[in-house]
């Protein structure tokens, strides 16, 4: 309860060994933190099932795990304004899951 308790707040990422991520949530694309460009590049993934762009709720929660993958949940269904009940798991291989 702890960790769910943690989605919504903003927290000290100042962990250097945490990779500096966001997240555009109302369609997937994500963007990391280049430290020789000093600025943020789009990451592609792999999302062979078309998840970011059929299924994927607007306005997600992000939740860093570590091993450098993203527990995606929450937010509101695609096509209606009703709470998601989805989660999706991005792996260290970048690969987007249901989970």
């Amino acid at each position: 309860m702890e960790n769910i308790d943690q989605i919504a707040k903003i927290v000290d990422h100042s962990d250097f060994s945490f990779p500096l991520v966001t997240f555009n949530t109302s369609n997937l694309q994500v963007y990391c933190f280049n430290e020789k460009l000093r600025d943020f590049q789009q990451l592609r993934f792999i999302d062979t099932e078309n998840f970011a762009k059929n299924d994927m709720p607007r306005f997600f929660k992000t939740v860093y795990i570590p091993d450098d993958k993203f527990f995606i949940i929450g937010g509101l269904e695609l096509q209606t304004s009703q709470s998601s009940a989805k989660a999706y798991i991005i792996d260290e291989k970048g690969k987007l899951s249901l989970s």
